[in-house]
């Protein structure tokens, strides 16, 4: 069975599960996939939909950047000098063991609420990209080569470790919004149907960002191929 059909049958699945557990809990509990899927559809059709995906894909896309320059610049000097890498364990350490939550009430504090995302998704995608490209490094001859040549012999670890870190980083972007509650953003209205108790908006915001993670990591896939 070709792998795209065990996909398909594995969502399916879930949509059929996702319905009994409607069905259980009564569809003023727990929203059914069609209800979803209509609340899904108000969203795309209403008029600010644009602009709060916008400002979070904006956020998001400007905390990769940030993270992929740092982790690269960072990770190339990890990979090629032992010292330096020993230098930075213990803050990789730090940041991946701190509660997410605890860095955006500390950010909150220091940033404005516009900010504070853009912060929470470079904090949280920083140590992945950093591991990734010195770990890469460290697998080859870190001496051996120009530093292009170098990044192109690791670029398993590049898209590796970009891949995984956009994936935690549009969850950050999200959780950053929610806390900090800027003016706009998808964390945001996410919080305000769940104060108004519209679970069937919450659930449908929620797939928007994840069809928007999907989308970049098909992106980068495809550029991954496209280099290769």
């Amino acid at each position: 069975m070709k792998k795209s059909a065990v996909t398909i049958i594995s969502v399916i699945s879930l949509i059929l599960l996702w319905e009994v557990a409607s069905l259980l809990a009564g569809g003023d509990r727990f929203p059914s996939p069609w209800d979803t899927a209509m609340a899904v559809w108000a969203i795309l059709c209403d008029a600010s939909f644009l602009k709060v995906a916008g400002v979070t894909i904006l956020r998001g896309l400007i905390g990769f950047a940030a993270a992929i320059t740092l982790g690269l610049l960072m990770g190339v000097c990890g990979g090629r000098h032992p010292l330096f890498h020993s230098y930075m364990k213990p803050w990789i350490v730090v940041i991946r063991s701190t509660p997410i939550v605890a860095f955006i009430l500390i950010a909150v504090v220091l940033f404005s609420s516009d900010q504070v995302p853009v912060v929470i998704s470079v904090i949280t995608m920083f140590p992945i990209v950093y591991l990734n490209i010195a770990e890469g490094i460290r697998s080859v001859n870190p001496h051996g080569s120009g530093l292009l040549s170098l990044l192109s012999s690791i670029r398993g670890f590049v898209f590796s470790g970009v891949s995984t870190a956009m994936g935690f980083g549009w969850r950050a972007v999200v959780m950053g919004e929610v806390i900090s509650q800027p003016q706009w953003g998808i964390g945001v209205m996410m919080q305000g149907a769940k104060v108004s108790g519209s679970l069937d908006i919450l659930i449908a915001w929620t797939l928007v960002i994840v069809l928007i993670s999907a989308v970049t990591d098909k992106i980068l896939s495809f550029c991954r191929r496209f280099i290769s």
